[in-house]
Formats: C-alpha cells, sequence, structure tokens
C-alpha cells in the first residue's frame, strides 16, 4: 500500500488540469482506505473534491463519507447526501442508488429508523428501475433491518434479499478475489440477519 501510495502521489505531481488531479486523488484516497488509514484519505478526498468535475464529484463525496464514517464523524451522513444530491443532478444512478444505501445505513445507524425504512425503499425501486441487482439485494437488506427497527419481523424483505443477492451471485465471474471475499461476507451477513428475524419470529 505505502508503495502504490506513494507512485500515486508521485504521479499526481506532473498532473495539472483539475480533472486528472481529482482522478488520481480519488485512486490515492481507495489506496489509503484499503490501508486503514482513513484520516489521509479524508484529506485526499477532501482536496479532490475541490478540483472535480461534475462527473467526478458524486463518487467523490460519496469515498469522503465514508472516509468521514470510519473516522465516527457525524458529518458522513451530510457528505453522503451531498454525494446522492450531485449524482442525481448529474444523471448517475448507479452513484446516486449508492449514495441513497450509505445515507440509508447512517440513518439507521443514529437510530432513525423510520427515515432509513423510507430511504431504503426509495433506493430499492430506483435500483430495480435500473437492473442493478448488487444494489437491489442491498436495499432490500436495509429495508428488513429498518423494519425489524421498527419493531416489524423484517422476514418478507430479508427473504427478498436473499433472493436478489443470489441472482447477483451469478456476476462474480471474472471478479477479482478482494471482490469476492467481500462479496462472501456481505451474503454470511444477509443470511444470518434473516435466520436470526426467523428465530425471533418462532417461524
Amino acid at each position: 500500500y505505502d508503495r502504490a501510495a506513494g507512485l500515486y502521489r508521485q504521479s499526481r505531481t506532473l498532473l495539472t488540469a483539475p480533472a486528472d488531479l481529482a482522478i488520481a486523488d480519488l485512486a490515492l484516497g481507495g489506496i489509503l482506505m484499503a490501508a486503514g488509514d482513513a484520516s489521509g484519505a479524508k484529506a485526499v478526498y477532501e482536496a479532490a473534491l475541490q478540483v472535480a468535475t461534475t462527473v467526478d464529484a458524486p463518487g467523490i463525496a460519496l469515498n469522503l463519507g465514508q472516509a468521514l464514517l470510519a473516522l465516527g464523524d457525524a458529518s458522513a451522513l451530510d457528505r453522503f447526501e451531498q454525494a446522492a444530491s450531485l449524482a442525481e443532478a448529474s444523471g448517475d444512478q448507479p452513484t446516486r442508488v449508492a449514495a441513497l444505501l450509505a445515507v440509508g445505513e447512517a440513518q439507521l445507524a443514529s437510530g432513525r429508523a423510520e427515515t432509513a425504512f423510507a430511504t431504503f425503499k426509495s433506493c430499492g425501486a430506483l435500483a430495480r428501475d435500473l437492473g442493478i441487482a448488487d444494489l437491489s439485494w442491498r436495499a432490500w437488506h436495509g429495508i428488513g433491518r429498518a423494519s425489524r427497527a421498527r419493531g416489524a419481523d423484517g422476514l418478507a424483505p430479508l427473504r427478498n434479499a436473499v433472493s436478489s443477492l443470489e441472482e447477483s451471485r451469478r456476476g462474480l465471474e471474472g471478479l477479482d478475489p478482494w471482490a469476492v471475499r467481500h462479496f462472501v461476507a456481505d451474503r454470511r451477513q444477509v443470511y444470518l440477519d434473516l435466520v436470526d428475524a426467523l428465530l425471533a419470529s418462532g417461524d
């Protein structure tokens, strides 16, 4: 990670166009996050956002929110909402869905189950309209957890999450090992949440 980060920092000195600088910083921030340096990533993403084009800004704002979340900074939600707004304005619907998912997760984590439920529902509808199975199951998973936080059993949305997840699994071929590992971990969590809901309901 250190070597890769050093190479990106070195290459950055050769760039002059704001768009190129933003793209380089986006990659550098990802390396720093993978290395566990959320503070360093935050600084890089903040700089990138200042020079980003309309096309790149939504993804950078989303990544900045993730860095802030890793640091326990409550302003992460503001950045996620900014990313969703920027993505909507630029027509970047996949990034908008990803940002809305992050908004819902932040709302749920802060105890705002009702608001999170509505956000996840909007996100799920958009993901299904776009035909993005990977984001669709994540939305169903969020709806299920928010439902349980609201006092419902959450079984129907969690079952939908499993069905949608298994559909997206068919697209794993050709993905790098890191992506596959994270998918397997996410898949395990969805099944664990479904089992927990089943046990709680006595089903």
